[in-house]
């Protein structure tokens, strides 16, 4: 989020906040009211989502297999990725979730 917080009225009388939520599986900023949780999004808040979610879509299309590397295993990260970040010689970190799922973070 940035510096500045936003606030707007919402129809209920409630005042919208702006909060990280997680919505299909990506999480976002959005605006959400704080007394009936409506959730809206603000025009900058839409294109960043919706560009999260056509890389999303992009990459779930995709089946990846584990290579062999060396005596290691890799992955390929699709070219698309580097809208968000991701270049060759970036570090990143490896966290285990449980034993069929893997949390990838770029290092910033």
């Amino acid at each position: 989020m940035g510096a500045k917080r936003k606030t707007m009225k919402c129809g209920c009388g409630g005042k919208f906040e702006e909060k990280t939520q997680e919505i299909q599986g990506i999480k976002c900023d959005v605006m959400v009211c704080g007394s009936c949780l409506e959730i809206i999004f603000t025009l900058e808040q839409s294109k960043a989502y919706h560009k999260l979610r056509q890389i999303q879509d992009e990459l779930s299309k995709e089946t990846k297999k584990i290579s062999k590397i060396g005596n290691s295993m890799g992955i390929t990260l699709p070219a698309k990725l580097k809208e968000l970040g991701f270049e060759i010689g970036k570090s990143l970190d490896m966290r285990i979730l449980d034993s069929r799922h893997i949390i990838i973070e770029l290092f910033t």
